[in-house]
């Protein structure tokens, strides 16, 4: 069995149909994969797809088991990056990063049961769909021929639940751990002033905290489609000068200057100040993670066509394995568990707002993020 083949080459449709009709006429192959639970499917050397059960056709809409047949699992998937390659899923220069595909490539070259976890962001009707995989693949020879089963658990569900539990009770916990530690000092001040001071202090750090539970609430409603949206007239140049004002406040950007595009139109629209606050300050958080101490983040708004956009600028460049998965919902860069930020931005932008989200990485320039929503103008 040849390890190092090449992986653009695939199979003719009459070896895919003869491999199939090898494995379909084995005993019982039809009851036991379709007593399985979750997908499966039978890959060959080229990592194409040879056999399945139902329930993966019942799952992509399909009739037939032709419809797949020599596919490769992105491309039934509808993965965005599966029609970029020369020879399709597993050839584009962002495929090196797959996990799904590594999974494969590991089983074939150690000969051995791989099991991992893999996201697949696809576009489906020009929306975009982000799957998340528990994937198991399983060597075996049948007729002197090697092949692998593919078997996906949907993980997406449990991969939420754990991020945003994670990443409410870090937040919330440590806004607790001021209120206590303020609370305690209030306790042992004597002078007027100081309590006064701890007092305005205390009311910031309750706001804060009441924001973040709100903040959950919301983005548990973007998830299930119930969530309200509320438009006002915003005013461009005002609204960016308080986002800045409130990132520049936050401890981590202490040694960090955020910098509003000074020479921007104002102008006014309609759109959700809450919605649009939490995708900006969203893109601010993350620019300042992503910046050194000196670093200048520049943020800007301007009209184009019939459009708003806004950009956020960071000087700190993004490698491409950071970059394919940077909108993955429970992808992060910082702890295990605490990515939901940029799932969070473009999900409320493109499902909510109607808007597009997308960023560019240079060693130069760095990394800019852009979002676009419609130009609303007031009709009162």
């Amino acid at each position: 069995m040849d390890l190092n083949h090449e992986l653009n080459k695939r199979q003719g449709k009459k070896d895919i149909q003869n491999q199939y009709n090898e494995i379909v006429n084995a005993d019982f192959i039809d009851n036991i994969f379709d007593s399985l639970p979750h997908v499966a499917a039978v890959l060959n050397q080229e990592r194409q797809i040879i056999f399945s059960n139902r329930k993966l056709l019942n799952d992509l809409g399909l009739q037939n088991i032709e419809n797949v047949l020599g596919a490769r699992p992105g491309e039934i998937l509808l993965c965005e990056h599966s029609n970029v390659g020369p020879r399709g899923c597993g050839t584009s220069e962002k495929c090196q990063y797959c996990s799904a595909l590594n999974v494969v490539l590991k089983c074939q070259s150690e000969n051995t049961r791989v099991e991992s976890e893999a996201t697949i962001v696809s576009k489906v009707r020009g929306e975009t769909v982000i799957f998340e995989f528990g994937i198991v693949v399983n060597p075996f020879e049948f007729k002197l021929n090697r092949y692998y089963i593919l078997s996906l658990f949907d993980i997406s569900d449990k991969k939420r639940r754990m991020a945003l539990e994670r990443i409410f009770l870090h937040d919330v916990m440590n806004q607790v751990g001021s209120l206590n530690g303020f609370l305690d000092l209030i306790k042992a001040v004597s002078e007027p002033e100081k309590f006064h001071e701890y007092i305005i202090t205390l009311d910031t750090i309750s706001q804060q905290l009441t924001k973040e539970i709100l903040s959950q609430k919301q983005l548990l409603e973007a998830e299930n489609g119930t969530l309200a949206i509320n438009e006002e007239l915003i005013d461009s140049k005002l609204f960016l000068e308080s986002l800045v004002t409130q990132i520049s406040n936050h401890q981590e950007a202490k040694d960090i200057k955020v910098e509003l595009i000074t020479d921007m139109e104002s102008f006014s629209f309609l759109s959700d100040p809450t919605l649009l606050g939490r995708i900006l300050i969203n893109m601010l958080k993350n620019a300042v993670e992503a910046s050194s101490k000196g670093d200048l983040i520049k943020i800007q708004c301007q009209k184009k066509d019939h459009l708003v956009l806004f950009k956020v600028n960071n000087p700190a460049y993004m490698p491409d394995e950071i970059q394919v998965k940077i909108f993955n919902k429970s992808f992060s860069t910082k702890d295990t568990g605490r990515g939901i930020g940029t799932y969070s931005m473009k999900l409320l932008t493109e499902k909510y707002l109607k808007g597009k989200i997308h960023f560019e990485s240079d060693e130069r320039e760095g990394t800019t993020f852009s979002f676009e929503i419609p130009h609303e103008e007031s009709t009162f």
